[in-house]
């Protein structure tokens, strides 16, 4: 079983102690290409992949195997989160530390805040087991997968109607729309927003986390 880490915002560090994220999108750097052989698709990735590892033959690889490429690890493997977190302090030989989510906003402006990529892996309070590791494109998202990425919908009022209570509103919940805008303002100025479609790593962990 292998360790790795990845970085996640403070609202979504919340989220995943909630139990609200149970998933994650990643890019796939670089991009596959695509071929269809035997009527079926194939990827790509050219000479290395993310791991560093180089491919024999003709380097083509079936989706179905392709998690084992994954940087991120494979399925079984554990996620150490680094999150925003104050610089550790000795206290009567107790080190303490805080992390940025555990903070009330309108409080929280009263510390200096380490970005997430500096926590040390010491320090890092919250453990993910991996349960599955797939790859698709960005535009292949279901509602449910955009539910599990901890995005909350947005509420259309779409009629008023009559029913045996009196007038009743009618309201439809929108996923797509705050997804895209979440993911647009992270990845958009690296030139992989929603409207590219990029191939992704699509990481889901046990939602019974460990919490150190």
């Amino acid at each position: 079983m292998s360790e790795k880490p990845i970085l996640f915002s403070t609202e979504m560090v919340r989220k995943i102690l909630s139990g609200e994220k149970t998933m994650t999108r990643r890019v796939v750097k670089p991009q596959p290409r695509i071929e269809n052989r035997s009527n079926d698709i194939y990827l790509r990735f050219g000479d290395k992949n993310d791991c560093g590892n180089s491919y024999d033959g003709t380097g083509w690889i079936h989706p179905d195997i392709i998690e084992m490429l994954c940087p991120y690890g494979g399925v079984g493997d554990e996620l150490y989160v680094r999150e925003t977190f104050c610089e550790p302090r000795k206290f009567d030989d107790v080190v303490e530390i805080m992390y940025r989510a555990d903070v009330p906003d309108d409080y929280a402006k009263k510390f200096k805040w380490m970005p997430s990529i500096f926590l040390p892996k010491a320090f890092s309070r919250i453990k993910l087991r991996i349960k599955d590791i797939r790859v698709e494109r960005l535009q292949d998202i279901s509602d449910e997968d955009i539910k599990a990425e901890g995005v909350e919908p947005k509420i259309n009022l779409i009629s008023v109607a009559i029913t045996n209570q009196g007038l009743g509103p009618h309201y439809t919940e929108d996923y797509k729309t705050p997804w895209i805008e979440l993911w647009n303002s992270i990845n958009d100025k690296r030139g992989v927003g929603w409207d590219k479609n990029p191939w992704v790593w699509v990481v889901e962990w046990d939602p019974k986390i460990e919490v150190i």
